[in-house]
């Protein structure tokens, strides 16, 4: 079991990343790999928050074990404690979201560009689509989550 705050520091690193590349190396290289790293740095501040908030939980005993798949981890989070945070509900579908599309990515490989979005396949050839534009909202939400997860767990 890894320190809750050890965790807690890297969801906090991995946030400063995506901020960064979506603000600043975004404008200045223009390559949609670039936009599947954002998402990956996100994910992994949202996971990483979740499991540092979970592993502070189950070090006072109040949660006898933390999940280890992601999608679970995310449902249980936000069943349990969501509402008890003052977490915004829309954080569930987006933590949902970027996993699907980091999983799809990672097993397939395949990111298209249409006009206005990216597309990414699946490998049960499911199309999953998000706007580049939103990808900035979800770097607001998920730093907005990780100093909510911060201050709760100081």
């Amino acid at each position: 079991m890894e320190d809750y705050k050890l965790l807690m520091e890297k969801a906090k690193r991995e946030v400063m990343i995506a901020d960064h590349m979506a603000y600043v190396t975004s404008r200045l290289i223009n390559d949609k790999k670039i936009i599947v790293s954002i998402i990956d740095h996100l994910n992994k501040a949202f996971l990483l928050s979740i499991n540092s908030f979970m592993y502070y939980e189950k070090m006072y005993k109040r949660v006898r074990n933390v999940p280890q798949d992601s999608e679970l981890l995310i449902r249980s989070f936000f069943s349990a404690y969501a509402k008890a945070l003052n977490v915004d509900i829309s954080l569930e579908t987006i933590g949902y979201k970027m996993t699907r599309l980091i999983d799809s990515y990672t097993k397939r490989g395949m990111l298209l560009t249409r006009s206005t979005k990216y597309v990414i396949v699946s490998p049960e050839y499911e199309l999953i689509d998000f706007n580049p534009n939103g990808i900035k909202d979800w770097v607001i939400k998920t730093r907005e989550f990780v100093k909510t997860i911060t201050e709760k767990l100081s």
